[in-house]
């Protein structure tokens, strides 16, 4: 009787045994979850597309931040940007100094404060619901669950008929473990830190010939 044995490796297996790949994963669930988080935060918006009069606006308010800055000393352009404008915009109480202060003015001068803040919290609403689709998919494409994929129960099922044709059968089957682990001492006074995960990387199969 012969024996002989192949490894099967999964097709999730990858990115498991690819840190910067996982990394990348782990980022973008994060990037997801932060998307979530906003959009939860503000259940009364909804999803609304600009009009052409919401972009003209938009771009008016572009050349004027243009226009305010290219006046400044490059301190005060440094300070200007200090904070986000539109933010600052959301939140007077944010401009709590002269060049701040004057920058406001001016849109002032230009806008209705009170439209100019519903634009800008609709285009931030619709940034991030814009971006949490986007990397909902990009994370649904890049599925970080430890598990066999459709696919490879089809190409493992394709692989015995094709071993079993040839007079092979299978005569065990063993999951093969693998695990990723760093550690960062660092220094005394921030400490250290690292991290570590297993995951399945494949199956061993011991085939006997019939």
């Amino acid at each position: 009787m012969t024996n002989k044995i192949t490894f099967f490796r999964f097709s999730n297996s990858k990115s498991s045994f690819d840190y910067e790949l996982k990394e990348k994963q782990i980022d973008e669930q994060n990037t997801l979850e932060a998307h979530k988080n906003y959009l939860k935060d503000n259940p009364n918006r909804s999803y609304k597309k600009l009009n052409d009069s919401d972009l003209t606006a938009l771009h008016k308010l572009n050349e004027l931040k243009k226009d305010f800055k290219a006046g400044l000393s490059y301190k005060d352009q440094t300070l200007l940007d200090a904070y986000n404008i539109e933010e600052r915009l959301l939140k007077p109480e944010l401009n709590n100094n002269s060049v701040k202060e004057r920058f406001h003015t001016k849109v002032l001068s230009e806008f209705n404060l009170d439209d100019l803040k519903e634009l800008i919290s609709q285009k931030n609403y619709n940034n991030h619901y814009e971006s949490y689709e986007e990397s909902k998919k990009r994370v649904s494409d890049t599925d970080l669950h430890e598990r066999i994929e459709v696919k490879d129960m089809t190409e493992l099922n394709e692989l015995i008929d094709e071993m079993n044709k040839k007079g092979w059968s299978v005569k065990q089957i063993e999951g093969i473990q693998s695990g990723r682990f760093n550690v960062n001492f660092g220094d005394f006074q921030s400490g250290g830190g690292g991290y570590g995960y297993g995951f399945t990387e494949g199956i061993m199969i011991l085939w006997e010939y019939r």
